[in-house]
């Protein structure tokens, strides 16, 4: 007699939360049925998930299909997704972040069925806790009623429940009540990395290597794009100072919705583009640089050193949320010669677990949430 489960929808928003999903849920996937929509314009991977129904939305495929018609797109995705959840009888939803497009509407619509919703965030992605008071554009809210969506107004404001990977992370939600759910992803990351690096692409080794990870700071305006260049042209003068050191390079991998870097390339001459999997720039890392990375966060849980750099204006969201990724942070690094940093302490942050929990049972606890 086949046994009954009850089904959960996943809605990642970019290709590493649907890594850091498919890792953390795959671990009851013997209790629970797991669908996954992998759809929108940060899921590019297309990676399987063994075990989980993966779902493409037709709405998507059409726009893909008949760019001409796209101004159709937002009335066949509204009646797909009412569709999908009335069709399949979902327990709950899951979302990686509620602002996403189609993110937005599964939850809108979810909640009207009475079907459970949870913002669960598994990637360091900020979404800044004040959001909820910036002013709507025109153009914003004849988006916001065309697709049928809702104004984003924080991580997880809508959702019925929020599920943070640590305490830490505690500043990013405007409701103070979140439970702690850690990112399967990670763990996975320490115990079968080393593993499985036969697979990963080795760059022209150099002695060291030094990756900046990048991140959609002004695209999802966390900080002004005046802003965002400052922070890649004191990159170059880091690059500058330091060119001189033997066998070492300078690197600089975009996050996927990082569109800044990619207009303003010609401000780089001793820094190279990288456009490769995260694995891969793992892979090929010595020491991290980064505003607020999670791959800062990786590097160190991988063993790699990783410097943090907060220059002077950034949010105490941005800047609380990601210091533990840290062996150092430096508000100027225009002028730091990386022998300095190798050679001086560095600070050990035994509070990691508050970023990302990594004693929870995770299975035992997600059969009593689910």
């Amino acid at each position: 007699m086949t046994e009954f489960k009850d089904k959960v929808l996943l809605l990642p928003t970019t290709d590493f939360t649907a890594k850091s999903f498919y890792e953390t849920y795959r671990l009851v996937h013997d209790k629970i049925d797991f669908s996954i929509i992998l759809e929108g314009p940060n899921i590019r991977s297309e990676e399987s998930f063994p075990n989980f129904v993966t779902v493409k939305l037709k709405a998507y495929s059409f726009k893909r299909k008949f760019n001409a018609l796209r101004f159709f797109f937002p009335i066949l995705l509204r009646i797909e997704v009412r569709r999908i959840l009335q069709k399949h009888e979902f327990k709950c939803i899951i979302v990686s972040n509620e602002c996403g497009l189609h993110q937005s509407l599964f939850v809108k619509k979810a909640q009207k069925s009475g079907i459970r919703c949870i913002s669960h965030q598994v990637s360091s992605g900020i979404v800044n806790n004040n959001v909820h008071k910036r002013r709507l554009s025109l153009a914003r809210r004849i988006l916001t009623s065309l697709y049928g969506t809702r104004h984003c107004k924080g991580y997880g404001y809508y959702s019925d429940e929020i599920w943070l990977m640590g305490e830490a992370w505690s500043s990013i939600i405007h409701s103070g009540t979140f439970d702690i759910m850690p990112n399967g992803y990670y763990r996975h990351l320490v115990s079968s990395f080393w593993d499985k690096s036969s697979a990963f692409k080795p760059w022209e080794k150099a002695q060291r290597n030094i990756i900046f990870y990048g991140g959609p700071l002004s695209e999802i305006e966390l900080i002004t794009q005046k802003q965002h260049l400052n922070i890649l042209e004191s990159l170059e003068s880091f690059a500058l100072t330091n060119r001189q050191l033997d066998s070492t390079k300078f690197f600089y991998k975009p996050h996927p919705q990082e569109a800044l870097v990619w207009s303003n390339q010609h401000i780089f001459q001793f820094v190279n583009i990288v456009d490769c999997s995260p694995e891969e720039a793992l892979f090929n890392t010595d020491i991290s640089l980064s505003v607020s990375s999670s791959m800062s966060l990786q590097s160190r849980l991988l063993g790699k050193r990783s410097i943090g750099f907060h220059p002077y204006g950034l949010s105490e969201a941005i800047t609380e949320g990601s210091k533990y990724f840290f062996d150092k942070i430096f508000e100027d690094i225009k002028e730091l010669k990386v022998n300095d940093f190798l050679d001086g302490s560095v600070r050990n942050y035994n509070e990691i677990n508050a970023v990302v929990n990594m004693n929870i049972d995770l299975r035992s606890k997600l059969l009593s949430k689910l």
